[in-house]
């Protein structure tokens, strides 16, 4: 990858992250002009295509943003060029014609092919194209760009066109941003790099309570090392602040009413109470940068053990009882004797026309779950035999906060349309 000092400030502040940094040793190649020089000391940022593409889903640069962005930036450019064409009568006009004819022709799947054809074949023999070739096609007007695609793809953003090179990768290919000659010319040192003057805005996670915090930290902390350093959860401690849902729709009215530019993730319980609380939320206009979430719906409550007056029943309990609890994996929901611990039904909510459940043994799940983290550390590993699927599910949904304007709500909707 190119490495000039605006790249490294933005690579360093988004995509690789402080521990992506490593200095090793290289050989020369044959053809050195100094033959008394055998090796020289590297200094990258490298990091894995896979890894890369999550930390862009963070960010917003989701694969269907790419898409959307590039479709606009298309159809701007082809209006752009009409005007060209129809008011300016000059020498331009003709390949103002050529090019209009190629952005209508070509899409993002054509570029991506190219790109794809540029990558896997190294050996193909390339010539540049003559100006009248350059809009045959997308391969041409790649070249004709000198493989810059940042040049050649019409993104509003140039992580944009960064995602489109690691689209046609390998998940397990090593991207390297070399800043070796930053370095040499004493542009950059590694502490620059290590530790950036500007680092990144972390994405604040807002809960209903410090355990929801104490699961969710050091889970995301195992299960996705590499996209820790994006987030930075509430601490409920230090501002003295209580828990519950209510108290979460005061703390995002203040976050909203104090211009806080950092983007904001509100994470709900998926029950009855959680929802009675969002109800004031829908009547405010907050602001693109604040996303309200429930936790995601999960199909193993759909048929759940309660108790109530009327003795034990099976039902769904998605939008009614599922606290951050519900998530920890059946493996520790579950009794001796193989059966899940039931919720038991309190208050009525005549609001939600709807009762709101609770877990039973709650201190006792939280406690099997925190057992299973360390573990887990312990043994630097996940094991097969434990359930992650349920905090999987609200990490993804948090992963693909800020890609699109979907309801946030989708537990909910999901709960009133079955």
């Amino acid at each position: 990858m190119r490495s000039t000092v605006e790249d490294l400030d933005w690579f360093t502040n988004l995509i690789f992250h402080t521990t992506d940094a490593k200095v090793y040793e290289q050989e020369y190649r044959k053809d050195h002009p100094n033959p008394f020089l055998h090796t020289e000391e590297k200094h990258v940022l490298s990091s894995r295509a896979g890894i890369l593409l999550e930390r862009l889903n963070v960010l917003g640069f989701s694969e269907e943003e790419m898409k959307s962005n590039f479709e606009a930036m298309r159809q701007y450019r082809i209006k752009e060029l009409s005007f060209l064409i129809d008011y300016h009568d000059t020498m331009e006009t003709s390949n103002h014609i050529k090019e209009r004819k190629f952005w209508k022709k070509y899409d993002l799947n054509d570029f991506l092919e190219s790109i794809h054809k540029l990558v896997h074949e190294p050996d193909l023999k390339i010539k540049k194209s003559s100006y009248e070739r350059i809009y045959s096609n997308t391969f041409n007007y790649i070249i004709d760009k000198d493989y810059d695609l940042l040049e050649a793809l019409p993104f509003s953003n140039d992580l944009f066109s960064l995602r489109a090179f690691l689209t046609v990768v390998a998940p397990d290919t090593l991207v390297v941003f070399d800043y070796t000659d930053l370095y040499d010319a004493e542009i950059f040192t590694d502490e620059d790099v290590i530790n950036p003057k500007e680092p990144h805005e972390r994405i604040i996670v807002l809960t209903e309570g410090t355990s929801d915090i104490a699961i969710l930290k050091p889970a995301l902390q195992l299960l996705y090392p590499h996209l820790y350093e994006f987030y930075s959860f509430f601490d409920f401690e230090s501002f003295n602040s209580q828990g519950g849902s209510g108290n979460l729709v005061n703390m995002i009215k203040s976050f909203a009413g104090a211009g806080i530019s950092n983007k904001i993730i509100a994470l709900f319980d998926n029950d009855t109470a959680a929802r009675e609380a969002q109800a004031t939320l829908k009547e405010l206009s907050l602001p693109h940068h604040i996303k309200i979430l429930n936790y995601p719906y999960i199909s193993f409550a759909e048929n759940y053990p309660t108790l109530g007056p009327t003795g034990l029943n099976f039902m769904n309990i998605n939008g009614l009882a599922c606290s951050i609890e519900l998530y920890l994996g059946e493996d520790v929901l579950k009794e001796i004797n193989g059966e899940l611990l039931p919720i038991l039904w309190k208050g009525y909510s005549p609001k939600m026309q709807a009762y709101q459940g609770e877990i039973m043994s709650k201190r006792e799940i939280q406690k099997r779950y925190l057992q299973k983290l360390a573990a887990c550390k312990a043994s630097d590993q996940v094991s097969n035999h434990q359930n992650w699927n349920g905090i999987i599910s609200i990490f993804e949904m948090m992963f693909d906060g800020f890609n699109s304007e979907k309801n946030n709500y989708q537990s909910v909707l999901k709960r009133e349309s079955s």
